[in-house]
């Protein structure tokens, strides 16, 4: 675990971050789901159900996906914290 969390604080850059989203009940808790923006401009979404994986690209779709993540986000620390928090994980004892 010291490794992974170690390789998750390596791998942020101006592209990649990674933000901790406290315990308890919070938006993502509702199923995972990826956002792609293709080439031109249009998104895509991605979102698993309990069954199968759908994409689609419908506007409304999309919309919802979107305010879902920026909910997560505003649920998750701050970037900064969020390393800090891994930082301290990683100088604790590992057995």
């Amino acid at each position: 675990m010291k490794e992974q969390l170690e390789h998750l604080v390596s791998m942020t850059d101006e592209r990649l971050s990674v933000q901790v989203i406290p315990n308890g009940m919070h938006s993502g808790l509702m199923g995972g789901f990826v956002i792609a923006t293709l080439e031109t401009g249009r998104d895509v979404l991605y979102a698993e159900t309990a069954v199968r994986g759908i994409t689609t690209d419908d506007l409304e779709d999309v919309a919802v996906a979107l305010e879902r993540f920026d909910a997560i986000r505003s649920e998750a620390l701050p970037i900064n914290m969020s390393i800090d928090l891994i930082k301290k994980a990683v100088a604790e004892k590992w057995t």
